[in-house]
């Protein structure tokens, strides 16, 4: 048995996702079951450190979608990079009963840059 290296770009990823998250002090749940375009989700935990020294989950969810990898970043923008993906993929986002983010995972650098996906942030085109 070999694993390959898309394999092994994905779990560093995501692994990479979740410990931003947890630095911003967020809690993080990857989708390890059914993924069908959503990875993982954040929930949002207040900043505010209580008497206690604990802080409030607040219940409100976000869906991930994680991209690791060079090729993500191989069509600059002078604000970020091209993000292509199928029509499919871009519903699915846009229906989710849930605020959806695309994270590109720049490993080398171990940066996460993060996009809400909706209607301002999203540019559809055709391919000619």
């Amino acid at each position: 048995m070999r694993v390959d290296s898309n394999h092994e770009t994905d779990r560093r990823g995501v692994n990479l996702v979740g410990l931003r998250a947890s630095e911003m002090g967020w809690l993080f749940r990857e989708q390890t079951v059914s993924d069908f375009g959503i990875d993982a989700h954040f929930e949002v935990v207040d900043d505010d450190v209580d008497e206690t020294g604990t802080r409030d989950v607040t219940g409100r969810l976000l869906a991930v979608q994680i991209k690791s990898g060079p090729s993500f970043f191989e069509r600059p923008t002078n604000t970020g990079w091209w993000f292509p993906c199928k029509t499919h993929h871009v519903d699915y986002w846009r229906d989710h009963s849930l605020p959806v983010v695309i994270a590109l995972v720049d490993l080398r650098k171990q940066l996460v840059y993060w996009q809400h996906v909706n209607d301002t942030t999203l540019e559809l085109t055709r391919v000619l």
